[in-house]
This record gives C-alpha cells, sequence and structure tokens, in this order.
C-alpha cells in the first residue's frame, strides 16, 4: 500500500535516529545545552567552563586561607542551519515509510553528518585546540612517540581528569600509519575487544579512543599569503596589528599560527582577524613576550593537520530542529538529544524547480570550545 506522507511524523523520527548514529565528531560531544536555544540562528548561551580552585599547606600555626572557586564563561551560539531538499521520484512518492527510510532519509541523513562533523572538525575543534599543538605543524603522527606527546600535553594541562578518556578524530594518512603499528592491534586482542577493529575504532591507548573520520584534513588558515610585517612598534598584550598582506580584504582564521622576527614565540590567532585595506588585527594567545620592532617579519606556521585528540567535555555542541512548519506536513524528530525536522513541500510552475514534490531536512547547529586546556592538535 503506498503511502502519501499527509503526516511526516514517523519520518522524522527515523532521520532522528539515522543522523544520530551517522554522527562522528558530533558523537563524541556531549549535547547538554539544546532545549537552551530558541530555533533561530544567532541565539547565543553563555556556558560555564570548568570551575579551578587552588589548594593550601597550613604550618600548624595562623589563620586558614579562603579559597576561591574561579569560574569563567564561553558562549556558545547556533552558526547556521544544514539542510538537505530533495525532489521526490514517481517511484519515492510510493514507497511505504520503510522503504523512504532506507532510499532516501538514510542517505540525506548521512550527508548531513558528514557535513555537520566537517564543520565541528575544521571550525571548532581544530580552531579551538590549536594553541596547544605537539610535533611540526604540517606533519602527519605516524609513531606511539607521537601520541605519547599528545597525551603528555593533556596531563601538563591538566585537560583530562582522572578516569576520563580521551577522544581523538584522526586523518585518514594518520589513522593508516597507526594502523600499522602493533600496539593498536596487540591492546585490542589482549583486551578480547576484536569490535575495536571491525568497526575502525582503534583499542585505547594512552587512555585515548581514536577514531578515523573523512571530514579531518588540514586546517584552513585564511588569507595570509605577502610580504606581512608588523605595524607599529610597542605592541603589547594579546592583540597585533599587522600589515603587507597581499589580499586587500578577507580573513585569517582562527587556529592560525605564527612568530614575530625577534621572538620564538609561536602564536595563535583567538578569533577571525578580518583583513581591511591589507592590514587586520590578530587577537593571539599568549599574551606578547615582548613587542615587536615596527616592520617585524611574520611567518605564518605551516597549516597544521587536524588530528585533534581532546576531552569531549572541553566541547559543546547544539544540534536542534527549527519548529515545525505551519503551512506544509512538518515534523520534528528527536533521538538521544539530536532534533532533526522534516517538511513536505509541493511546488507549481516554480521558474527553478519546475513542478513536483519536494522532502527538506534541516537543523540548526553550533559548537565552541570551552576550555582550550582540554583539546591538542597532533603532529608528526
Amino acid at each position: 500500500m503506498s503511502n502519501t506522507f499527509i503526516d511526516p511524523t514517523l519520518v522524522a523520527r527515523d532521520a532522528a535516529i539515522e543522523l544520530h548514529g551517522s554522527l562522528m565528531a558530533a558523537g563524541l560531544i556531549p549535547g547538554k545545552h539544546d532545549q537552551k536555544f530558541a530555533s533561530k540562528v544567532g541565539q547565543t548561551i553563555k556556558v560555564k567552563t570548568r570551575p579551578v580552585m587552588s589548594a593550601n599547606r597550613h604550618t600548624g600555626s595562623g589563620a586558614f586561607t579562603t579559597s576561591d572557586i574561579t569560574e569563567s564563561y564561553r558562549n556558545l551560539a547556533i552558526s547556521h542551519r544544514v539542510y538537505v531538499k530533495h525532489k521526490l521520484t514517481a517511484e519515492e512518492r510510493t514507497f511505504s515509510v520503510d522503504d523512504f527510510t532506507l532510499q532516501v532519509v538514510r542517505p540525506a541523513m548521512l550527508a548531513l553528518a558528514q557535513d555537520i562533523d566537517l564543520w565541528l572538525t575544521s571550525n571548532v575543534l581544530a580552531r579551538g585546540f590549536a594553541r596547544y599543538l605537539t610535533g611540526t605543524d604540517g606533519t602527519e603522527a605516524s609513531t606511539l612517540a607521537h601520541l605519547a606527546a599528545a597525551w603528555q600535553q593533556m596531563f601538563d594541562n591538566k585537560g583530562l581528569p582522572e578516569g576520563k578518556m580521551a577522544a581523538g578524530l584522526l586523518t585518514s594518512n594518520t589513522a593508516a600509519n597507526f594502523l600499522q603499528l602493533a600496539a593498536f592491534v596487540t591492546n585490542a586482542q589482549k583486551a578480547g575487544d576484536d569490535s575495536t577493529l571491525r568497526t575502525g575504532i582503534f583499542s585505547p591507548v594512552y587512555n585515548m579512543r581514536l577514531w578515523p573520520v573523512q571530514s579531518a584534513s588540514a586546517h584552513t588558515r585564511g588569507d595570509v599569503a605577502g610580504t606581512v610585517l608588523v605595524k607599529g612598534g610597542s605592541q603589547t598584550g594579546t592583540s597585533l596589528i599587522i600589515d603587507g598582506l597581499t589580499a586587500s580584504n578577507g580573513t585569517i582564521n582562527k587556529g592560525t599560527r605564527f612568530t614575530a622576527a625577534g621572538d620564538t614565540t609561536v602564536y595563535t590567532l583567538t578569533a577571525d582577524a578580518t583583513i581591511a585595506s591589507n592590514e587586520a588585527t590578530l587577537q593571539i594567545t599568549p599574551t606578547l613576550a615582548a613587542s615587536p620592532a615596527d616592520n617585524a617579519a611574520i611567518t605564518f606556521k605551516t597549516a597544521f593537520k587536524q588530528n585533534v585528540i581532546f576531552n569531549p567535555d572541553a566541547a559543546a555542541k547544539v544540534i536542534i530542529a527549527p519548529e515545525p512548519q505551519w503551512a506544509n506536513p512538518s515534523s520534528v524528530g528527536m533521538f538521544e538529544g539530536i532534533s532533526i525536522r522534516t517538511t513536505f513541500d509541493s511546488t507549481l510552475n516554480d521558474a527553478s524547480t519546475g513542478d513536483g514534490d519536494f522532502v527538506l531536512f534541516d537543523a540548526f547547529i553550533g559548537g565552541e570550545v570551552i576550555e582550550p586546556k582540554g583539546g591538542v592538535i597532533m603532529q608528526g
């Protein structure tokens, strides 16, 4: 019996289940904040970072010193809406719900999941954790020593509480290098955990679980070309004005790393820098070690590979559906905190699409690194 899909509720439910099961990077980050958002791009909430308290030592005399809790917040905003709009064929319009899920919903959710994971890996996680990089920028990790260096940086940062396991997103090249290391296979076999090999999830090494993801590649630095120089002397603090960029307008992306002549410190952009008239003001970490000389040369580091090792609680994400439409059959499905909207629509005499029936799957997404010390960019 054919299904006219007058009520898309069942399709929306299946879409949420399929999307949840297809997510990789987004699936590793806890979804704690979805219900705090209104359904619109630009909505922002403040997310509390991990509280910090200092311990004191008592010598046997004198008063006890009060230890205050230091709290800080980061903004988590809905960035944009992701969607798949599909024009239904005559055959697809007669499918049962199960066949429709298999033939239409599943590939649509896989496409959405890949796009969400790409955005989270490239624009959120890699850029947010870029200030803590181990190895040499632009080289793929290939040995246990590279993994150990990432673990050490996480340990020194106190970025991974005891008992918590880190997650790792690896480029295909680094994943292939690690697959050739006997330690991964041996650990899985010792633990009797053959599923780690079957599913492509590496066995726990150094208190980490590592996943190869197609969305991981290389950081995009933005418009960094030119003979780039410091503009003006006596600059201090966490910002630096530069000029000499080839681009008269454009953007240098958050996470891009550089050095200034006369200073060996590697600085990392903590926000996108807008270029105007071949100049830009960079927001950076750490604080300038010394005031660079006017016209000191800026050298941008090679774009790093997006091998991200992180504490899942150090990041936040939101995937939330818009409200159902009133004018069309529309429903929101939710599964394990992930929600997606499914809407059916028909057009007549549309200049771009012609006559036809369509299905639209869409959701709002946002993400932010809320504790930069909770992650590392691992290089070779």
